[in-house]
């Protein structure tokens, strides 16, 4: 199919106000056609205007894909990924599009910038459970052998049936009537059901229309018959009634063959004007219904629901076939085998492009098993869906829109090599045989190569669909768990195989550390704590309680790994102190990080030295000079930043020197250095003027040496160091 919702079509009634305000006559009438679903009409149209806003790219982007035009699609989105107003349902769209077009390694990198936008969509998660899923779905495993069906023609046939002895589909094809009305998004007719014998080699001959009443003037079709024949249920557009936005929506419709004629169809009770339901599929007994609809309460755009003939002669209750089944794309055609297979195609399953046929076992309707996706030849780049087969699995059919085909859809014949593969099942469970669930199994081949994965339910269970004569092992993932491992040796004898998997918990580390004050000793409640993990780049934030305190759980880290932290630590009041802490976790446990590092914060108070307070490392200048030097302005970086932080704080800048030289020369030589500190920093900072800058020469030295004197205590290189300082007393803070 050209494209997913020709399936579940719409008809629209009249035409809605534009969602835009064109300027140019193509974009307005590019714009009525995309709102009619002329999408053939919309895109000659929206091709030719000369600047498209972002919603006009779009709908170009769209109508090519809805029409087929898969390349120009591509193209189009790609411009769209320029815009700045882009959406994360484009980014989807477009690595969805790439996929279509095979180009399977720039797509995934579109889906990771998606996964970025949107981590908690469940297609992201299973798309990343293994992203190069798509290299086992491209081998051909032998299991089909196709055969295009002579019969097909340039029109639209899809959705087989099994009835009788001969097979029910529905198309686009010509009516044996004068007039035929056409559908506005391709120019077909609309569906009706057709009936055809098959011939040994699954060859369609003597088409004809099929029940003659039941084909109405919109859709009709596709259809699906109980076993015996004698009861049918199928599609068509609910015509009687528009939804409040006044669009025609489908419905399914139930027949009974009374003396070979079907009786007047019967709505089910669940059709709405406001959603549709369609693509139905009977169990042999007819007593339970599958179908698809976009009805509120879903996991995507079009989800399966299941319902069932009741003991009081009702349809229950449509059931929702759950996360298993429905993701935030379409899943639709679902066909049901009497063996409890589930078969039905998805564009949000991992896959190779638009809708792949996938199967799930539902016997257990609350449980179904994850779904498989059947890979090449069935799956192709382009729409494959309707997959049906018979009773004993060895023949059936599908449709696709592949590039092989005559006409918009066509049917394709198989022939079912092998059946339903082996089975692997089990559960997760801790040592103490505790049910674990959302546990990640991974099934890997001899190679340690990931090939499937799933997640266990809430009950703890598993199973993967694997070939025969292939040694497999099981892998077991979650946190705080260690990884747990199963080896599959044996794969002869049944078509279940039991794989019960045991995890052990990880001993437990963390991270505890109590922020004291430098001065008084005292725990500091309400420190902002930011920790980053310099391996993973993870950041987490914390507040310190009134004792001082946090507490970091670190989880996956094993014995003997390394850790490397960075803590940055801030309270008003405090100079903020950044630390790096690594160390190899060799214990069990909290590990507690003020044992190895000074975790204390020094109060910021008039009289202190803000040099001090910040460690800084000595400023110093050329002989005989006052200018600045790149590592002193690295220092005098963190008084304007601390002055910045404080605006109300003054402080007073006083430059001393060692004794050497004369008196009057040090003292010049310190009110330089202090206009040329005082200026820098007054460049960085709001308010400059409160920096007070003083010169003191050398009369305030900080040892006991003299260079000359009475006193004959000679200075050493290192007090000459001590003397030649800058000191930043605070005058003010707030």
């Amino acid at each position: 199919m050209k494209n997913i919702h020709f399936i579940l079509g719409i008809l629209l009634l009249v035409i809605l106000p534009p969602a835009l305000y064109p300027q140019s006559a193509s974009e307005r009438k590019g714009v009525k056609h995309y709102e009619l679903y002329s999408y053939q009409k919309a895109a000659n149209r929206l091709e030719h205007v000369s600047f498209k806003s972002t919603e006009v790219l779009r709908m170009l982007a769209d109508s090519y894909f809805k029409i087929g035009k898969t390349e120009k699609a591509q193209m189009a989105y790609a411009d769209l990924m320029q815009r700045t107003d882009r959406t994360p349902d484009d980014l989807y769209q477009y690595a969805f599009v790439l996929a279509v077009n095979k180009k399977y390694t720039e797509a995934a990198r579109w889906m990771e910038t998606y996964a970025t936008m949107a981590p908690d969509d469940s297609r992201v998660k299973r798309y990343f459970a293994n992203p190069r899923f798509y290299e086992e779905l491209i081998k051909d495993k032998g299991q089909f052998e196709l055969n295009h069906l002579e019969f097909n023609n340039n029109q639209s046939d899809f959705g087989t049936a099994f009835w009788t002895n001969k097979v029910v589909f529905a198309s686009t094809r010509a009516l044996s009537r004068p007039f035929r009305r056409l559908w506005s998004w391709n120019k077909l007719t609309f569906l009706n059901l057709f009936i055809a014998n098959v011939d040994e080699n699954g060859q369609f001959y003597d088409i004809q229309t099929f029940g003659k009443d039941l084909n109405n003037k919109y859709h009709d079709g596709p259809a699906a018959f109980a076993r015996d024949g004698t009861f049918m249920a199928f599609t068509r557009n609910n015509y009687d009634a528009a939804s409040s936005d006044d669009v025609i929506k489908l419905a399914l419709f139930t027949a009974r063959l009374q003396d070979d004629r079907w009786s007047e169809p019967v709505a089910f009770p669940y059709n709405s004007n406001e959603y549709s339901i369609g693509h139905a599929a009977l169990t042999p007994d007819g007593r339970t219904i599958f179908f698809a609809s976009d009805m509120p309460g879903g996991y995507g755009g079009v989800d399966i629901y299941v319902s069932r003939w009741d003991a009081s002669g009702q349809w229950s209750e449509p059931h929702n076939m759950g996360p298993a089944i429905n993701t935030e794309g379409d899943e639709m055609f679902p066909f049901i085998h009497s063996e409890g297979w589930l078969f039905f195609s998805s564009d949000g399953l991992p896959g190779l492009g638009a809708l792949d046929v996938f199967y799930s076992n539902v016997s257990d309707i609350i449980n179904p098993t994850y779904p498989v996706n059947f890979g090449v030849p069935v799956n192709s780049s382009a729409d494959d869906f309707a997959f049906i087969v018979n009773k004993d699995m060895e023949r059936g059919y599908f449709s696709s829109n592949r590039d092989q085909g005559r006409g918009n859809d066509d049917i394709y014949a198989f022939a079912m090599n092998f059946p339903i593969r082996k089975i692997i099942r089990g559960t997760t469970k801790d040592i103490n045989k505790n049910i674990l669930s959302q546990v990640q199994v991974q099934l890997l081949n001899e190679n340690d190569s990931v090939l499937q994965t799933r997640y266990s339910s809430e009950n703890g269970t598993f199973e993967f669909y694997v070939d025969e004569n292939v040694q497999y092992r099981l892998a077991g993932i979650l946190d705080s768990y260690a990884t747990g491992y199963v080896i599959i040796d044996d794969m002869t004898g049944k078509m279940e195989i039991v794989a019960d998997m045991e995890l052990e918990p990880l001993p437990e580390y963390s991270l505890y550390s109590v922020i004291s004050d430098s001065k008084t000793g005292e725990p500091l409640e309400g420190v902002r704590v930011r920790l980053k993990n310099n391996k993973t780049q993870r950041i987490e934030n914390f507040v310190t309680s009134p004792e001082g305190d946090f507490h970091h759980k670190l989880t996956g880290v094993s014995q003997d790994d390394e850790i490397v932290f960075t803590i940055t630590v801030q309270k008003h009041g405090f100079i903020t102190r950044t630390f790096i802490y690594e160390r190899i976790v060799d214990k069990e446990g909290q590990i507690d990080v003020h044992d190895e590092l000074d975790m204390t914060m020094h109060k910021i108070e008039v009289g202190a030295d803000l040099g001090k307070l910040l460690g800084l490392n000595p400023i110093e200048f050329d002989d005989d000079a006052a200018e600045i030097r790149p590592n002193a302005a690295i220092e005098l970086d963190k008084i304007a930043e601390v002055m910045n932080q404080y605006p109300e704080m003054e402080i007073e800048l006083g430059v001393h020197t060692d004794c050497r030289g004369s008196a009057a020369y040090n003292l010049r030589l310190s009110i330089n250095r202090a206009e040329q500190a005082t200026w820098y920093i007054q460049s960085y900072i709001s308010n400059p003027s409160r920096i007070y800058k003083m010169g003191y020469g050398e009369i305030r030295p900080v040892n006991n040496c003299v260079c000359e004197g009475s006193r004959s205590v000679p200075c050493t290189e290192e007090e000459h160091r001590q003397n030649r300082r800058i000191e930043f007393q605070i005058l003010r803070v707030e």
